[in-house]
């Protein structure tokens, strides 16, 4: 017996029966990006990856026979050029024995690893075609901003070319994985499969590498927030890697850290902003053209800055060799610096500025509670100090005080009290009555210790 038909949808084909007319076509919707996607899949592509392994008996051990267990990965990419360039993510690569690219047609083709970033999750492949490849169109990442429309097109899980939509989250996440994060969030499904594939924006024009996601749970899941590498910092070193056959990141060599509030206002400021400089590399681009312990960065080129890795992150960008804007805030008065971009030395993102380590959170007390005396050659001896260093040193600290909860401990040695050197106790006195006068409630010491020099906002009074 056929299947009944329900009565309304019964009486509509009656009705189209009766006027001979056939059902009315759906309007496509105005946001339907099918014909976008159909231009963009040819230049994406799907990767297979095998690792080998040796094959264990029951202990763990490697069989004597030699013999190797084959083990299958997959992930994403897209094409860069005609060529045969394919850029995916450097841990899609990692340890594999093959690679294979296989495009949307299904044509597979064996793939060679030509290059695997150091330091950004980047790997670039070379495939050689019979046919023509599509390759994709860069886009600007630089633009982008919370509630753009994104697409993303890769192998989640493996199962084959998959299509996803969205916006654009968030912009500039920071997952600690670089010294350069500034990773663009979506909420475009992206799962394991989806590394390394493209992130569209709605002109088809490429602005991120999808890369990571944070889950829920083990299960890995897309819970909606994926994360990709700016386009423009692929295209950085995409555009190195022609030129130079290598990536070339700034360097200017200099030690650099955040500003609290207390330190904001220990400043002159309402507000942390800029950067502060701790250390300066001797012999170094930052030291030749003038910047000084003490100065706060403010901007460089046309980007202001709120946090070290916005230096860092200027400073790697910049082009090697030239001359850059630095605009800084010395002893509260705002002036400008070029430094000369130098290349950095290898392990560039760690080494371009230096952040200087944090130190613990602090509660107000009204003095340090620090101990100290005048930097000779016994107080040298004893806390094994650097004989080029200045200043006066810490011989005890009392437990719960302002000083320990600064992070202080005996050994520790104080430079500076904002810009003004320090070689005696006096002139620790001397700096503190002038912050007084002017009627400072915060200011600022520069303490060296083991883990190098810190800037701190201590409180006024200052007893020694």
């Amino acid at each position: 017996m056929p299947r009944s038909i329900p009565a309304m949808l019964f009486a509509v084909l009656l009705a189209c029966a009766a006027t001979g007319a056939p059902p009315a076509a759906a309007a496509i919707p105005a946001n339907d990006i099918s014909d976008r996607v159909a231009t963009l899949l040819p230049s994406v592509v799907n990767i297979s990856v095998v690792r080998y392994a040796p094959a264990v008996d029951a202990d763990g051990k490697p069989l004597a026979d030699g013999s190797r267990i084959r083990k299958p990965a997959f992930g994403s990419g897209y094409i860069v050029d005609r060529a045969g360039g394919v850029l995916t993510n450097r841990h899609v690569t990692d340890g594999a024995d093959e690679i294979s690219v296989i495009l949307h047609d299904g044509t597979e083709l064996r793939a060679t690893l030509v290059y695997r970033s150091p330091d950004l999750d980047l790997a670039m492949l070379r495939v050689h075609s019979n046919e023509e490849l599509v390759p994709i169109k860069w886009g600007d990442s630089d633009v982008m901003r919370e509630g753009m429309p994104v697409i993303a097109i890769g192998n989640p899980l493996g199962i084959g070319f998959t299509v996803t939509a969205g916006i654009v989250s968030a912009r500039d996440r920071d997952i600690k994985e670089t010294a350069v994060d500034s990773f663009i969030q979506t909420d475009a499904a992206i799962n394991p499969g989806n590394s390394g594939g493209p992130l569209f924006n709605a002109a088809g024009e490429v602005v991120g590498m999808n890369t990571a996601l944070y889950t829920a749970d083990d299960a890995g899941g897309s819970v909606g927030l994926g994360l990709a590498v700016p386009g423009n910092d692929v295209q950085f070193v995409l555009n190195n890697l022609r030129e130079y056959g290598r990536v070339r990141f700034g360097f200017i060599g200099a030690t650099a850290q955040e500003l609290s509030q207390e330190m904001a206002l220990a400043a002159g400021f309402s507000r942390p902003m800029g950067v502060i400089v701790s250390e300066v590399k001797p012999n170094s681009p930052a030291a030749g053209a003038g910047l000084q312990v003490g100065d706060i960065v403010l901007v460089v080129g046309d980007d202001e800055l709120q946090s070290v890795r916005g230096l860092t992150r200027a400073v790697a960008g910049s082009p090697v060799g030239e001359m850059q804007t630095f605009r800084i805030r010395r002893d509260e008065a705002d002036m400008q610096l070029s430094i000369r971009i130098a290349e950095a030395p290898s392990d560039p993102s760690a080494k371009l500025v230096t952040e200087a380590p944090k130190e613990p959170a602090r509660m107000q007390r009204p003095d340090l509670g620090l101990e100290a005396t005048p930097l000779d050659d016994a107080a040298r001896s004893k806390f094994k100090i650097a004989p080029d260093l200045t200043g006066v040193v810490v011989t005890s600290v009392m437990t719960g005080s302002e000083g320990a909860e600064l992070g202080f401990v005996a050994g520790d040695v104080v430079t500076r009290v904002h810009g003004t050197e320090i070689h005696s106790l006096d002139d620790v006195r001397h700096a503190m009555l002038e912050a007084q006068g002017e009627g400072r409630h915060y200011v600022l010491l520069l303490k060296v210790g083991a883990k190098g020099p810190r800037w701190l906002a201590a409180p006024v009074p200052f007893r020694s």
